[in-house]
């Protein structure tokens, strides 16, 4: 199941990061799933979300019945944060211009069975997914 993630990535850390991922906002903002059952529990997977917020990507990250790659903007993968990213198998993505690399990870990891997750706006909006890039 690790060769689902990224090379350089830490399946541990990713369960870890899950994990914090989950709890802080289950409880306080009363989060629940529904449809769960209706994603493949083996197989590979491409979960496309609305990006309205900046806790959607960390709370699908977390709730998401299986470990989850997202397609996330380069300018998070600074400092402390780009470290822990780059170590739970997210994928760094320059927005404005052609780059193959996170994509053909991104196709790596599906071809190993795995979840890759895409906000196709490319930015917050009002999650209607008016423009996608």
């Amino acid at each position: 199941m690790t060769d689902q993630l990224p090379e350089g990535s830490a399946a541990w850390l990713h369960d870890i990061g899950r994990w914090i991922s989950r709890v802080p906002f289950r409880l306080p903002f009363r989060v629940r799933v529904h449809g769960a059952s209706r994603m493949p529990l083996e197989g590979p997977v491409v979960v496309v979300a609305n990006h309205s917020s900046m806790v959607d990507g960390p709370i699908l990250f977390g709730l998401l019945p299986r470990r989850v790659v997202f397609l996330i903007k380069q300018e998070m993968f600074k400092g402390v944060v780009g470290t822990g990213l780059r170590k739970i198998g997210q994928l760094a993505v320059r927005r404005g211009e052609p780059d193959r690399a996170p994509l053909l990870a991104a196709q790596k990891v599906l071809r190993a069975g795995g979840v890759v997750g895409v906000f196709p706006e490319g930015t917050r909006g009002e999650g209607d997914v008016a423009e996608a890039q």
